[in-house]
This record gives structure tokens, sequence and C-alpha cells, in this order.
């Protein structure tokens, strides 16, 4: 059982080593434009400082559903002692570590000569390298991996 559980934590860390290059790549990128300052990314950030600010809410909200990705925000936002960029930065990092969970998820569970959690880290390498790639700064732009970095 224990092998089993080191495993896992060996793959999380490794999702994660993966996830924090993808988006410091993205983050050097022309895409950064995108990550730290389009409008449709700071939704979710200002959302989140307006519900910590304490202060009466004004807000009317859209049809999107952006409940959970506020909260893991909103929680970043308060665990760590950064700006708004760096918790944006943080955030795309969260992004990448859940499109992780549910590649492993539906993965499946070890079985004799089945490798999932190794499948799993190369197809979030392949997706990682594809978002690093990316270039363009347009919101139009078909390069839709780096986007899954962003809030919205």
């Amino acid at each position: 059982m224990t092998r089993v559980w080191m495993r896992e934590l060996s793959g999380w860390i490794l999702a994660a080593a993966i996830s924090l290059i993808s988006v410091a790549a993205v983050a050097a990128s022309p895409r950064a434009e995108l990550l730290f300052r389009d409008g449709d990314s700071l939704v979710v950030a200002m959302l989140a400082r307006s519900v910590l600010s304490g202060q009466p809410l004004d807000w009317a909200m859209s049809s999107v559903l952006f409940v959970p990705e506020s909260a893991a925000f909103t929680a970043l936002d308060i665990v760590l002692p950064l700006g708004t960029n760096g918790v944006l930065a943080a955030s795309a990092v969260v992004n990448l570590l859940a499109l992780y969970g549910a590649i492993r998820l539906v993965a499946g569970r070890s079985r004799p000569g089945h490798a999932p959690i190794a499948w799993s880290l190369l197809a979030l390498g392949a997706f990682g390298a594809s978002a690093m790639t990316e270039v363009s700064s347009s919101r139009e732009a078909l390069e839709l991996a780096s986007l899954q970095a962003t809030t919205t």
C-alpha cells in the first residue's frame, strides 16, 4: 500500500514540476498579456479581492460558472504572500495540476502491465509543451493550451 502512495505522490510532484515549467514559459512569452492583464483573466482576481476586502459586494454575476476557480484563487490569495500577478501564476499552476488530476482519474488504477501515472505525466507534458510553444498575445489566436493557465 505504501508503494502505491509513493508512486502517486511522485506523480503529483512531477506534475507540479511540469506545471511550474509550463506556466513559467507562458509567463515569459507574449501570452503573459492574457495571463496577467486580460479582463477575462482578472475578473476572478477582482472578485476575490472584493470578497477579501470585507466591503459590501456590488457584483452582477454572469452565467459563467467560475465559482470553483474563484474559491481556489481566494484561497491562494489568503495563503500566499504574493501580489496579484504572483497569485495569478500560482492559480495557473493549480489549473494545470487540476488537469493532471482529471487525466489521472481517467487513466484509472494501476494494474500489472499498465502505467497510468507515467502516461498521465506524459499527457500533461505534451499539453505543457503545446502551451509553451504558443507565443501570440492575441485573444483570437487559435492557441488554446496556454489558455488553461488563465483563471477563466
